[in-house]
Parts: C-alpha cells; sequence; structure tokens
C-alpha cells in the first residue's frame, strides 16, 4: 500500500520489503538444513569417529536438490492430485492395484533408486521434532508465498492509473525537471525491483516450501525400506512351527508410521495427509514381492509368516488412511502361490492370467525351486521357459 500511495518513496519501501524477506528466508533455510541432516553416519574409509558425530543429509534431502529428481517427482499422479491438477479418472473406492495402480511408476523409480540407497539410520530422519519444523516451516512458507504472490500480482500493475499513465505523470502537484527525472529513474528502478528481486524471492519460497513437502513424502517412503528391506532379508522363512506373530521388523515399521501419521496430523490438510501415505500400500506390497529374490528357501509355515506380515501393515495402514489396502491384498495373494509346487504353481499363472510381472512370476518360482529338499535346475528352466512362453504367447 505504501508503494502505491507514496511513489517517490516506492523503490525505497520495495528494497526494504525485500531484505526483510531476504532475511527470514535465509533463517527458513538455515532451520530446513538444520532438520534434514542427521548424525551417526558410519566410519568412512578408516577415519573412525571423524565423521561419526559430522551432520550430513538424508537421503531424501540429497534428492530434493537434484533439479531432475525433483521434475520426475512432480510428474507422479500423487503430485499432481495435490496441486489440483487433472489426471485420469480415479476412483477411490474402486482404487487400482497392482501394475495397473496410478503409484507404479513412483513404486517402480523408488525400487530401483532409493531402496539400494537406504542402509543405515542415518540415512533417514530419526527425529520427530525434525519432521514436525518441516511440517510447519511447510506451512509458513506456503501461506507467506500464497500472499505474496497476492501481493506480486498488485504490484506487476503499479504505476499503471486507469488512465494508462504513470506516476510520474499522475503526481498531483508542480515539480521540477529533476524531480522528473527522480520520478522517471525511481519508476524504473521499482519496476526492476519487482520483476526480478521480488519475483525470484518468491519463487524461493515456494521452491523452500515445496522440497519440505516433497522431503516428508520421500522420508515415509525411505522409512519402509529402512524398516523393512533389512527384515526381508536378513529373517529365516524356513520355519519349523507356525509363528503367530509379525517380524519384529514390521511391527517397528508399523509403530514408525503411526508416529509418522501423529506428527503430520492436524497440521496438515488431509489433501496434504494423502499424498504422503497413499501409495504406501503400492510400495510394501512391492517390496515384499520383490524381495522373494533374496530369500534363500521358503516352507508353508515361512509363507504363512509372510502373510501375516503383509496383514500386520495392511492393519496399520488401514487405520491411517481409512480405506483397505488392496494392494496388500494382492501382495497375500502373490505369496498364497507359495503353498503350491512349480508345476502347480505354472497352472495357477494360466488360471489367474497376469497379476503381477514376469519378473515377479520367475523370483517365486526361482524361489519354489530352491526351497525343494532336491534341487533340480534343469526341471527349474524347463519350468521358466514355459513360464515365458505364456508371456510370449499371452497365454495367460
Amino acid at each position: 500500500q505504501l508503494v502505491n500511495d507514496m511513489p517517490m518513496y516506492s523503490s525505497h519501501f520495495l528494497t526494504t520489503i525485500i531484505e526483510l524477506l531476504q532475511m527470514y528466508l535465509e533463517e527458513y533455510q538455515m532451520m530446513y538444513r538444520e532438520h534434514t541432516a542427521t548424525t551417526g553416519a558410519p566410519a568412512v574409509h578408516g577415519h573412525g569417529d571423524k565423521f561419526a558425530s559430522q551432520k550430513l543429509p538424508v537421503i531424501s534431502a540429497k534428492w530434493v536438490r537434484d533439479d531432475g529428481i525433483i521434475r520426475l517427482l512432480k510428474s507422479f499422479t500423487s503430485w499432481q492430485k495435490l496441486q489440483g491438477k487433472k489426471t485420469r479418472e480415479f476412483n477411490e473406492t474402486t482404487l487400482l492395484t497392482g501394475k495397473d495402480s496410478l503409484h507404479f511408476k513412483e513404486t517402480e523409480n523408488l525400487l530401483a533408486s532409493l531402496g539400494s540407497e537406504i542402509k543405515h539410520k542415518s540415512d533417514i530422519l530419526q527425529d520427530n521434532e525434525s519432521l514436525k519444523i518441516l511440517v510447519v516451516l511447510h506451512e509458513s512458507l506456503e501461506w507467506l508465498g500464497v500472499k505474496l504472490k497476492g501481493m506480486l500480482e498488485a504490484l506487476s500493475k503499479w504505476g499503471e492509473g486507469t488512465d494508462g499513465g504513470t506516476f510520474s505523470k499522475r503526481v498531483h502537484r508542480p515539480h521540477s525537471t529533476q524531480e522528473e527525472e527522480f520520478l522517471r529513474d525511481n519508476e524504473q528502478q521499482t519496476h526492476d525491483l519487482i520483476n526480478n528481486q521480488f519475483r525470484k524471492l518468491i519463487d524461493d519460497i515456494i521452491s523452500l516450501s515445496e522440497m519440505c513437502v516433497l522431503i516428508l513424502h520421500l522420508e515415509v517412503r525411505a522409512h519402509c525400506f529402512y524398516y523393512l528391506m533389512p527384515t526381508l532379508k536378513n529373517t529365516s522363512y524356513v520355519c519349523d512351527n507356525e509363528v503367530a506373530d509379525a517380524d519384529a521388523g514390521v511391527k517397528e515399521l508399523a509403530v514408525d508410521l503411526k508416529t509418522f501419521r501423529m506428527v503430520t496430523a492436524g497440521v496438515l490438510t488431509s489433501e496434504k495427509q494423502k499424498y504422503l501415505f497413499n501409495g504406501i500400500g503400492h510400495l510394501l506390497s512391492a517390496i515384499f514381492i520383490n524381495c522373494t529374490q533374496y530369500l534363500t528357501k521358503i516352507n508353508i509355515n515361512g509363507v504363512k509368516k509372510m502373510c501375516r506380515n503383509i496383514q500386520h501393515m495392511q492393519s496399520c495402514l488401514s487405520k491411517i488412511t481409512s480405506v483397505r489396502e488392496k494392494d496388500l491384498d494382492l501382495a497375500q495373494k502373490y505369496f498364497a502361490m507359495l503353498y503350491v509346487n512349480e508345476v502347480e504353481f505354472l497352472k495357477l499363472v494360466m488360471e489367474q492370467g497376469k497379476v503381477f510381472t514376469h519378473t515377479d512370476y520367475k523370483n517365486a518360482l526361482i524361489l519354489l525351486s530352491r526351497s525343494q529338499v532336491q534341487h533340480n535346475e534343469i526341471r527349474l528352466q524347463k519350468n521358466l521357459e514355459k513360464l515365458a512362453q505364456m508371456f510370449d504367447d499371452d497365454a495367460c
């Protein structure tokens, strides 16, 4: 308002506003860096504890500094929905699952990259306070960004009168040539400040706000990899007796996701909550299925144990998202195929059709073969050829 009401001092007022906002942004950037880094990284190249106390950015923070990764994250359906952009028809009550899911592309990318990077506890944000700070930073910066965009829109018309004249022509008092020159210079300087520094500052504020919510989105998924992958890889699924409980790592992940939900609840809108947690069921299902390639062997009780893990995560997620996570039904269906032998497995593939990818079926078939008392490599190769033929001929 001062810029409009006192045009002779417009550049001075605007410079002051920009300086204050810049200081504000720098404070927030410092808080952001402080709360997206963790200590306790493992020793590097024999340096012992030198790096153990060093604060390093978590994996998600490293990712959002990469423009290519940010573009990729913003290309996913989940981000498009958050921005209110039209996506292909999506019915919340009849969710697509498996390879037909709207989250398939994102899950595939995360499995190929994030899954291999999360190895240590220092790779994820462990402090709930840091998560809370990121939530508040996002909300505050988003609010400020909206207000400043409104201000920019008003300032973009600065100097324009109803008659199309400029402020220098509409100052309602006689003024000297020197004053006219001053007004013209001031007007040009104001326009430059609006179109360059002020506009860039708004972009930086909005960018930091988006980075906060993108990190939260990635962090939920990074925690899934951190707790679930080592559990599935390092646990034996050859069990002498039926196990009545889920694996410890699975229960830890369930508690972690509930805590994540509590930290963000009451601050983030329901749409942003959906952005954080929708698609987690699809990711967990993919991790369970993908990990069959790392299992040495599995027996009937081991399959039951795996299904209990899936049921435990399904129950946890359903309480968070308020919908049944059908993707985890699909994971149970996948492991149920491991109750049979290799010949019956191929029959199931024929009967059910291409519910899973060729690689998923292949990994399951190899695991079934490895789990036999006497592994027959020749028989396995023949069965793999039959499986490939089904996909080539579209027989299933």
